[in-house]
């Protein structure tokens, strides 16, 4: 049975619970079709919005749905900002990503590695990158972190 590795994001959300969403308004549907929806935006100057739910002592952006370190998904990934498009979870582009790592230690979880960009728990023993495809017994395999 073929398995393909996706985003460990799926299984960890923590930089939307710890980071301030915040990007130029022209990213938002009010400027450009199919943007950042509106209605889950606050204001922050007159160049800038954040996400709602971002911005206090305790931030949680308002689209990032499930339970954090667990299974998580962004209720408007299609439409998400640029700042969000262009957070990498460590090693996706072969380095660690210090901001990625602050987030996930924060919630408790472990950085991950640079080997499948997982945590160690849920190595399988082959080294592969984001979009490969394994072959693996369905029991070694975080459900979290394959298609069927």
């Amino acid at each position: 049975m073929e398995y393909t590795k996706i985003t460990p994001c799926i299984e960890c959300g923590a930089c939307c619970a710890f980071y301030r969403v915040s990007f130029y308004w022209g990213e938002s549907d009010l400027c450009t079709p199919n943007g950042v929806p509106s209605e889950l935006l606050e204001k922050l100057n007159d160049f800038r919005f954040c996400m709602q739910g971002t911005q206090g002592s305790s931030p949680r952006c308002i689209a990032l749905m499930g339970i954090i370190g667990k299974k998580v998904h962004c209720s408007i990934y299609e439409r998400r900002a640029s700042v969000c498009r262009q957070f990498d979870p460590s090693w996706q582009q072969g380095t660690p990503n210090e901001e990625c790592d602050k987030a996930r230690a924060l919630w408790g979880l472990p950085p991950l590695t640079p080997e499948i960009g997982l945590p160690t728990k849920h190595r399988v023993g082959s080294i592969f990158t984001s979009g490969a495809t394994i072959k693996a017994p369905a029991a070694t395999l975080p459900n979290a972190a394959i298609f069927l």
